[in-house]
Order: structure tokens, then sequence, then C-alpha cells
């Protein structure tokens, strides 16, 4: 007898999923080479600056797909620590350049290892999972993204909507 999960198993499943990786970004992770911790949020940021050495705010936040007033705060955290330096563009006196410093590599380069780790561990996983399957797998995780996208935006637009009618 074949067993099928009803969508309500489904969406349990996958809010556990979530619910493990919030759990993740909730404690900070410690960098012993760089003897600091470091949450997710500022780990995400120094992967973005290390592959994309020398980039400037606008594009950073881009990249990060948040705003320049959250990355620019990002930036300033990071700079207290000693993990990252800002320096006026060569080209452009308006132009901040975000580069890591020694200890920023260091986070960057062990992060870099810990991925590959993580990602090792994701292949082996998917490796006992025949490749049609994996690959519906896929479609259907790209499904519900651009299903997400759009839940996220019209909770957007109705909060612009209640701004708008509270005036």
């Amino acid at each position: 007898m074949k067993y099928s999960l009803n969508s309500d198993e489904i969406v349990d499943i996958f809010i556990k999923i979530v619910n493990q990786y919030r759990m993740i970004d909730e404690f900070p992770r410690y960098f012993g080479k760089a003897d600091i911790f470091l949450h997710m949020a500022e780990i995400q940021t120094i992967l973005a600056i290390g592959k994309n050495e020398n980039i400037n705010v606008t594009n950073l936040a881009k990249f990060r797909g948040i705003t320049k007033g959250a990355i620019s705060q990002m930036i300033n955290k990071l700079v207290k620590k000693g993990l990252v330096i800002k320096n006026i563009s060569s080209q452009t006196d308006n132009e901040v350049m975000i580069q890591l410093t020694k200890r920023g590599k260091e986070v960057f380069e062990e992060q870099k290892r810990y991925n590959e780790f993580l990602n090792q561990k994701v292949a082996e996983i998917l490796s006992g999972i025949p490749e049609e399957a994996v690959n519906d797998f896929m479609n259907i995780s790209s499904s519900l993204e651009g299903f997400f996208n759009e839940i996220v935006k019209i909770n957007k637009d109705s909060m612009k909507d209640k701004g708008k009618n509270q005036d």
C-alpha cells in the first residue's frame, strides 16, 4: 500500500525544517581562529563581502537582499568587531567600499570550510535518492518559493493599504 502525505503533513514538515533553520540562525557561531562569536546575519554579510571584495554599500545591500540602512548598521557592527574596513572609493568621493580585515578573512575562510562540510553532508543525503525524485523536490521547492514570495508581497501590500486607510 502506497502512503501519501496530505498537504497538512507536508506543511508541518516544512515548518519543522524552517524552525530548525531558525534555531541555527538564532544562536551565534564561534570562530576559533578569529576568537569571536557571530550571528548568522553577520556571517552572511562577511561571506558576501569575501565573495565580492571591494564591494560598495549599495551593491552589498542588493546582494544580501536587505536595505541600505540595514546593511550600513551591519557594516558598522562588523567594523567595531574588527572584521571589515570601510574605504572611500578611489573613483568617487561619495562611494564607500567594504573590505574584510585579516580577522574577517579568517572568519570567511572558516565559514567557507564549514559550508563545504554542510554541502558534503547534503550531497551524501541526496546520493541515496533517485535523481528523478531530487529533480521533483527541486521543482516543488521552486514552486513553494514562488508561492511564499507571493504571500510576502500580499502581506506587504496589505500593510501599505492598512497604513493608507489610517491616515
